[in-house]
């Protein structure tokens, strides 16, 4: 947990920065270690959900705390179950399923916090056409349903694209002029009374 006062706070992502192969490295640890003695906490955000961080080697470490499912929920401690900071309305997961599919993307519903380890999904393409998309089905079988079935809200909406694909312009930027874009990251800063600057 993040301390009550802290002097700032770095925001990390988690995949690819904080961890590589879900292992934060020891100089990275060192690193936070200097932070935390400088009053400084460490947020580390990411896309996954509360489930699949598990498999993330001495992540409370490194995390104070842990803003998972794209804001969808704030993990204060190992053992929470999570908070839940945003969710999908039923009328928003419909809007955006209607984008994705007349998109052709394969894509997956996550279920609100702290269930959003289970999920719908919806796949357009042939099989050998998205292997990412296909291996995480198999992985996460006993979780995933087929979309239509048990609508409604969602924590998270995860399109799963082809290696090298580029996604098309117009479905993307109806989610970036849309209402959908998070201020997260935002709402955390300003829970402790800090200036925000974008781009910093």
């Amino acid at each position: 947990m993040l301390p009550d006062s802290p002097r700032g706070l770095l925001a990390a992502d988690l995949d690819g920065t904080l961890a590589v192969d879900d292992v934060i490295c020891d100089d990275d640890l060192a690193a936070v270690d200097d932070l935390r003695s400088a009053g400084i906490g460490v947020l580390v955000i990411t896309g996954r959900n509360r489930y699949s961080l598990r498999a993330v080697g001495r992540l409370w470490d490194a995390a104070d705390e842990v803003l998972f499912s794209s804001g969808a929920g704030l993990l204060e401690g190992p053992e929470g179950a999570g908070v839940e900071r945003a969710r999908l309305s039923g009328g928003d997961v419909e809007c955006i399923s209607g984008i994705l599919d007349d998109a052709g993307e394969d894509y997956c519903v996550l279920d609100p916090v702290p269930l959003n380890h289970y999920f719908r999904w919806k796949v357009h393409r042939r099989r050998g056409e998205n292997p990412d998309f296909h291996a995480r089905m198999e992985v996460y079988a006993e979780w995933g349903r087929p979309a239509g079935h048990g609508g409604g809200g969602a924590g998270q909406v995860l399109v799963i694209r082809p290696p090298g694909r580029r996604p098309p312009g117009g479905c993307w930027m109806r989610f970036r002029s849309g209402r959908w874009c998070s201020g997260h990251l935002r709402w955390t800063v300003n829970r402790y009374g800090w200036r925000f600057f974008p781009g910093v």
